[in-house]
């Protein structure tokens, strides 16, 4: 059996950096286009296509994460655009058939957010397209209606929205002042080219590290490490030899070979990454810590170190393994580390934004 192990790429945050989303603006809305008619979805992340809109399914919900949250409009850069979103909060209640017959009700958006992605693989992967990198939503609003049409009201609601949720409920004379939660309605995006200004590549050559004794002697074991000017990476099949020796003990003959890739395949190989240049809140370097999950042989993956904002843009590390083989000798195993068989590096690019403007009204 595997040893359970905190299995995570660490993302890097302090008052330096981003957990996810650059500010490219001291105006929280700055550069949104608010829609006339609200959605309940954008495809935050997805490619941008001028003529048709999004193209794909954008950040899965695991990579969406919340940017900036507000009370109230006052981030909003006019009246004029309160006032527009409030319509067109107020158009989305009406477009399916609902609150037509409550014409006298009045509407505040009293909790709003942006969402972005914490992900720079989808940057990465879309160098030289426009996305759409983050949306306004509405999360809750503030509705006054007759206290006769009050239950209509909350069964309209409920139609609309799948997660609704009535917080709140006020007496004003012959009318009722009623808070709405779970509305996470969509009401603006914002869209953002994708460039790469330069890329910086930090090839790994791996070494097998020596464990001294107090004697002199050297124990060999199955760690290797790779150092470069800003990063040591360390690489252990750990987990690996440790299920292949449980099962020698429960019986298994099966070859080395097998025995490694079952349980590459289950445990996974150990990675850490230390950047030298980047610190955490206590001024010792990160470390990174994740598993690839692989037999005796890994190929084309891609991991995510750290992103931080900068001028114009992003900055992001990834470390690239093309290819590291490790070949299962007498309980241990020995990384190849020739030129043809071992291809890693430390990637550092840097992203630019340019962001879009909004000619055509298609989304």
């Amino acid at each position: 059996m595997c040893k359970i192990l905190l299995i995570s790429i660490f993302i890097v945050f302090n008052c330096h950096f981003s957990k996810g989303q650059i500010n490219v603006s001291t105006t929280s809305i700055a550069g949104f286009k608010l829609m006339s008619l609200p959605r309940v979805n954008v495809p935050v992340g997805a490619a941008w296509n001028d003529v048709t809109g999004p193209v794909g399914l954008g950040a899965s919900q695991q990579q969406i994460i919340v940017t900036k949250s507000f009370d109230n409009l006052n981030y909003l850069s006019s009246d004029t655009n309160s006032t527009k979103l409030q319509l067109g909060v107020l158009s989305f209640l009406k477009s399916g058939g609902y609150f037509k017959s409550l014409s006298t009700q009045s509407l505040d958006l009293v909790s709003l957010s942006i969402v972005g992605f914490n992900d720079v693989n989808i940057l990465k992967n879309n160098v030289g397209n426009s996305i759409i990198y983050d949306a306004l939503k509405v999360n809750k609003i503030k509705l006054t209606i007759k206290k006769a049409n009050l239950n209509n009201a909350k069964a309209e609601l409920s139609k609309l929205f799948t997660k609704v949720d009535i917080e709140g409920e006020f007496d004003k004379g012959n009318e009722k002042e009623i808070v709405v939660g779970g509305i996470d309605l969509f009401i603006g995006y914002r869209l953002f080219k994708i460039k790469k200004a330069k890329e910086k590549v930090e090839k790994l050559k791996f070494h097998l590290e020596h464990q001294p004794t107090r004697d002199g002697s050297i124990i060999l074991s199955s760690n290797y490490e790779a150092e470069t000017k800003k990063t040591i990476v360390n690489v252990c099949p750990c987990n690996i030899l440790k299920c292949m020796s449980d099962r020698r003990k429960n019986g298994d003959e099966s070859k080395a070979y097998q025995l490694f890739n079952s349980c590459g395949f289950e445990c996974g190989w150990d990675f850490n990454v230390i950047t030298k240049d980047i610190l955490n809140a206590n001024g010792v370097p990160e470390e990174y810590h994740f598993i690839a999950k692989a037999g005796t042989l890994l190929k084309n993956k891609y991991f995510s170190l750290y992103y931080k904002p900068t001028s114009n843009g992003l900055e992001a590390a990834f470390l690239n393994i093309q290819q590291l083989a490790y070949t299962p000798v007498a309980g241990m195993a020995a990384l190849s580390t020739g030129k043809s068989e071992a291809k890693a590096n430390v990637t550092t690019i840097n992203f630019s934004f340019e962001q879009l403007s909004y000619a055509q009204n298609i989304y």
